[in-house]
């Protein structure tokens, strides 16, 4: 398992057999959720672009938040509604959780479209 340590998780984000990114998951904030994403890996994920964030659709079933949060460009959360992690593209407030952030690659990410199919893998 590619890890940091027991805590973070270092997911590739892969498009068309070429990483285009790195993300860190942090166990610690949300533990049940980065566990049902981990195991559900490597999975293919649609790509939806929306305003000012990426959807990837990784079909993991989780609770919904009540919390407000503040996200700045590249942090990573999970949108229970749609079973899709989130990457913000620029500053945001919502009821979604941060559980990570992009490591390396955030400008390949502006590249994606909607419907793209990328790979998440450990």
């Amino acid at each position: 398992m590619s890890s940091t340590n027991l805590e973070k998780y270092i997911v590739k984000i892969i498009d068309n057999d070429n990483l285009i990114s790195k993300i860190e998951l942090i166990r610690y904030i949300n533990p049940i959720l980065i566990e049902r994403i981990i195991r559900v890996l490597p999975t293919k994920a649609y790509v939806l672009v929306l305003k000012n964030k990426l959807l990837f659709n990784v079909n993991v079933s989780y609770g919904a938040f009540k919390k407000k949060s503040e996200h700045t460009q590249g942090d990573v959360s999970f949108d229970s509604f749609n079973k899709s992690i989130v990457i913000y593209l620029e500053k945001e407030v919502d009821e979604l959780e941060n559980i990570g952030k992009v490591t390396e690659g955030f400008q390949n990410l502006l590249k994606l479209k909607t419907g793209n199919f990328v790979t998440f893998k450990l």
